[in-house]
């Protein structure tokens, strides 16, 4: 179980909307699925150096409640911020997902 005020954080889990614009090409927006508290870590230290990646600002460690609505498909929102789900990895024990978030340059 995981311990009890370790979820600080609320991140939104956006999923993919598509419409065709204009031109009648296709389009995708992103709309939030659900919300969820959070732990959120940078991704600094031995777990960088175990990625093999230098310490980059804009990759988070993400660890919440498992919810069977999450997947890699969808992104998060995090203080304003849009990011990359990476795989989930899913503790059934525990009942948690952690995943890395690479933040989206757009």
């Amino acid at each position: 179980m995981l311990p009890s005020g370790r979820l600080r954080y609320i991140i939104s889990f956006l999923k993919p909307d598509g419409a065709k614009g204009k031109s009648g090409a296709q389009q995708s927006t992103w709309s939030v699925n659900f919300d969820t508290r959070a732990d959120v870590q940078f991704l600094k230290g031995n777990r960088a150096m175990m990625a093999g990646d230098a310490w980059n600002p804009q990759d988070l460690i993400v660890t919440c409640r498992y919810d069977s609505r999450m997947n890699d498909a969808q992104r998060i929102r995090h203080n304003g911020k849009d990011y990359y789900v990476g795989a989930p990895n899913v503790d059934f024990k525990e009942g948690s997902a952690t995943f890395t978030a690479t933040l989206i340059n757009e």
